[in-house]
């Protein structure tokens, strides 16, 4: 089970994310400015708002089988999408196809990610929750950070239907994993209580479960509020950085993929070692290593405009970042009741991704107004506050 499990997420993730990287590198190649790669980027970020809904259907009907289902819409999405580029022909790289086509990706993305989350802290005692996580992320780092990029950055100037294609006939083979719907108990969906209603009254009482199991825990109050706060200053900050990389630099968008596949290689090191190294210095220290990670990579921009040293900082920044991502994922799942967690993952993945497209659209035509390197450095400084304010790696009791 756990096998096949990582099968399909290694499926998942580089086809997401080969899809994810190739939208805005194409528009910048193409001499889309940081407001139109900021729509991209709102519109492939919209989704997240609906995670919390996601999260009541996984604790109503299992993990598993929420998973499956995201399997079989990832070709239902795909091939469409590459029927309706075919029918557009040369018109096909247009701002508003790639925002549709962004958006549709990110709904499939948003149920696989809310779902896996749940289904691996269910396929494994609680004392390999870290080791699983470990393993989740380095599949979404080498698949999503390592691979896709640089296939994508390959993949510029090739026209959109052929790269729709291509992850549409990868999407289908990727049906060919399937996992069982039941098992052993953790595996399957956590029973509804008699009292919950059924009808819709019922589903938003339990949209609410969430919300409620974090304002009742402070520090996961905090760390949703904190990554939340890091992840709409990623957005704008990686809107801009992508033109300034491409535009600013000199250097073409296929170099700028296999930058960020070098990143990736660290970020794989990185998730591996993450387990390793909250053992031994602790959940504190290993966030804040983490942490120092991201301020690094929202920084790197700023270094210059040296592709080498850029590139040189954000592969040492990989190298710490999915300490962050880790620790507080498998923190969260050690804390919260399995009945519940899928609706607790849910309402995270609404505030931490869903309020990023924000960011993502502000970054992206302030840059346009003021230039890349102010709205960079604000970015910065936004972010050393929100560490500080949040301090998620600060444990608190219930």
């Amino acid at each position: 089970m756990i096998r096949r499990f990582f099968a399909l997420l290694i499926g998942a993730h580089l086809i997401d994310g080969v899809f994810g990287a190739y939208l805005p590198l194409a528009a910048a190649d193409a001499g889309a400015g940081p407001g139109a790669v900021g729509l991209i980027s709102f519109a492939a970020l919209l989704p997240w708002l609906a995670a919390p809904v996601v999260g009541v259907a996984v604790d109503r009907h299992g993990a598993v089988g929420a998973l499956t289902a995201s399997t079989w819409a990832r070709p239902a999405v795909l091939v469409p999408a590459t029927i309706l580029a075919w029918w557009n022909g040369a018109d096909a790289g247009a701002l508003g196809l790639l925002m549709v086509f962004a958006f549709c990706s990110a709904a499939v993305e948003v149920v696989t990610d809310v779902s896996s989350q749940s289904a691996a802290s269910r396929l494994v005692p609680p004392e390999r929750v870290a080791d699983v996580y470990g393993g989740v992320s380095t599949v979404q780092t080498v698949c999503g950070s390592l691979a896709a990029p640089g296939l994508a950055g390959l993949a510029v100037g090739i026209p959109v239907t052929d790269v729709l294609g291509i992850l549409a006939v990868g999407a289908a083979v990727t049906l060919l994993i399937r996992l069982p719907r039941t098992g052993r108990p953790e595996e399957s969906a956590v029973p509804v209580p008699a009292t919950d209603a059924r009808g819709p009254a019922g589903f938003r009482s339990e949209l609410r479960v969430g919300l409620r199991t974090i304002l009742a825990d402070n520090w996961l109050l905090r760390t949703m509020c904190t990554v939340g706060a890091l992840n709409i200053l990623a957005a704008g900050s990686s809107a801009v950085a992508l033109v300034y990389y491409v535009q600013d630099t000199g250097v073409d968008a296929r170099t700028v993929g296999l930058v960020f596949s070098m990143v990736g290689v660290a970020a794989a090191v990185g998730g591996v070692a993450a387990p390793r190294v909250a053992r031994r210095i602790g959940f504190r220290g290993t966030v804040m290593v983490g942490a120092a990670g991201l301020l690094m990579t929202t920084a790197a921009p700023l270094a210059g405009t040296s592709m080498t040293v850029i590139a040189l900082i954000l592969v040492s920044a990989g190298l710490f970042v999915p300490c962050f991502g880790v620790s507080l994922i498998s923190e969260r799942q050690r804390r919260v009741d399995r009945s519940r967690i899928g609706r607790v993952n849910g309402t995270f993945q609404m505030v931490g991704v869903g309020v990023a497209p924000v960011g993502a659209v502000a970054a992206g035509f302030g840059a346009e107004g003021v230039g890349a390197v102010p709205v960079l450095l604000t970015g910065v400084v936004l972010t050393v506050v929100a560490l500080a304010v949040g301090r998620p790696w600060t444990l608190t009791t219930r």
